[in-house]
């Protein structure tokens, strides 16, 4: 099974793309088909995006799937309560910014899942000296789904906060819900994954989780990468060879693969 995360930045062509200029719908559109081009050529079985902007009339989900000829997906976008009952209200909840998931495998199961976030947006300045300031953060969302493969396999495609505590709250919350998943389908010991921008690193993630890290490689930044953010981890699996990253087209972040058995 090739497993493939990537954070497109909103789709964001970047530098190394003909000087790419912040903006330019035009060039970000043609860079989005360029990056997908290239992970279609990984063949990968399941994929996880995260930054992902669904507008009408542009998808950055349908270019990446599409093109790599994954018929099965599911956007998740990362609203609130109660910009998300309007966003109902009104058909547009397939609109907007959020994570993605796609895959080649049949799905017998599949939902967006709601994190732990800040209950209060008010957060104290990093250097302290400017008091409190009103950040509202952005509600992190996870997809799960139970995949027919020749044995059941349980996928959690996700972009956690920066922020500790939190972060590892919303990892342990993304693994028990996981857990409850696998049991209440009858398949308690059914493989399971998780994949996407944890915007933890490795020796970090190392500690917050029992899962197996399965890839290790520099993502983060794109141009040179100094830190691994991004992870594919599991429970069941092992790695069948090293982790590739790749440059791609857009975004600030490198696209992370691995196979695993």
């Amino acid at each position: 099974m090739r497993l493939v995360s990537f954070n497109v930045q909103s789709g964001r062509a970047n530098q190394s793309w003909g000087g790419a200029v912040l903006g330019d719908d035009a060039m970000n559109d043609a860079a989005v088909r360029e990056a997908a081009a290239e992970i279609a050529q990984l063949k990968p079985d399941v994929l996880a995006l995260q930054e992902v902007r669904e507008d009408r009339g542009r998808s950055i989900l349908s270019a990446f799937a599409e093109s790599a000829g994954m018929e099965h997906r599911r956007f998740a976008a990362c609203r609130r309560a109660p910009s998300n009952f309007i966003a109902r209200m009104f058909r547009r909840s397939r609109r907007g910014y959020g994570i993605a998931f796609a895959t080649t495998y049949p799905i017998d199961y599949i939902r967006a899942l709601r994190l732990p976030s800040w209950r209060n947006p008010m957060r104290r300045a990093s250097d302290r000296r400017l008091g409190w300031r009103f950040r509202l953060e952005e509600q992190r969302m996870a997809i799960v789904a139970v995949l027919l493969t020749p044995k059941p396999v349980v996928v959690g495609a996700t972009h956690l906060t920066t922020k500790q505590p939190d972060n590892r709250k919303q990892l342990r919350r993304l693994e028990d819900f996981m857990a409850r998943v696998a049991r209440r389908r009858g398949i308690p010991d059914a493989p399971r994954i998780v994949l996407g921008d944890l915007n933890t690193r490795l020796e970090d993630i190392q500690k917050q989780t029992e899962y197996e890290v399965l890839a290790q490689a520099l993502t983060y930044p794109d141009d040179e990468p100094s830190s691994q953010i991004d992870h594919i981890l599991g429970v069941g699996f092992r790695a069948a060879g090293e982790a590739t990253t790749r440059r791609l087209a857009v975004s600030d972040h490198r696209m992370l693969a691995v196979d695993v058995d």
